[in-house]
């Protein structure tokens, strides 16, 4: 495993963010080859200020961890750079696209390359888990063959093939993080985003981090 080259503190106590980066973020950086770089991004919600003037560079094919006390933006900054959620300033550039100049189309587009594991899993209770992990792929129009392909690839992934018909309210917790996690990937996303997960992680560090 890879020491901590740095740790960076965007807020000081006791609303603190912090950003762990790999040891080789300044050689990543020096070669451009950087996943998301972040300038200067601010984000109100009325008077309330979440992020202020953020600013943080992720480099290509890493794993990183943002850490910090419950209400200072960790969620509000991950749903920027995903693009659910419009910031007011600032620059954000993922994979070489810029967030706040997409379009409709474009960043509907984008979403498709991004997967997002929610802290409460988001699984919808009338759908089975084959069906929660099929949903991405079928809003996306996917054929019904390469549908079936993916998510049988992944419940043996997350090893719950077992449970491929049964519904949300059946399962373990830990069952419901595992059909989370295949659903986020169902897509082959770019970027994987998740929330804190004590585990499973194993899961998601068997492929390949881009």
């Amino acid at each position: 495993m890879e020491r901590i080259r740095a740790i960076y503190s965007e807020w000081d106590q006791p609303t603190r963010m912090v950003l762990i980066v790999s040891m080789d973020l300044k050689m990543q950086i020096e070669r451009h080859q950087l996943m998301i770089q972040i300038e200067h991004l601010s984000k109100s919600f009325g008077d309330l200020r979440v992020l202020e003037d953020v600013s943080i560079h992720i480099p290509k094919g890493k794993i990183h961890g943002l850490i910090g006390h419950s209400g200072v933006g960790k969620s509000t900054l991950l749903r920027c750079i995903n693009g659910l959620e419009k910031y007011d300033s600032g620059n954000l550039i993922v994979d070489g696209i810029n967030i706040k100049e997409l379009t409709e189309t474009e960043a509907r587009k984008f979403k498709r390359s991004v997967g997002m594991i929610f802290q409460n899993f988001s699984l919808l209770n009338r759908l089975s888990v084959y069906e929660n992990i099929a949903l991405p792929m079928r809003c996306w129009k996917y054929g019904k063959n390469a549908i079936d392909k993916r998510v049988k690839e992944l419940l043996e992934l997350v090893e719950i093939s077992d449970k491929i018909n049964v519904r949300q309210h059946e399962l373990s917790g830990g069952q419901k993080q595992r059909v989370a996690i295949a659903r986020a990937l169902a897509m082959n996303p770019k970027i994987k985003f998740c929330y804190v997960m004590r585990l499973h992680l194993h899961y998601i560090q068997k492929l390949p981090v881009q």
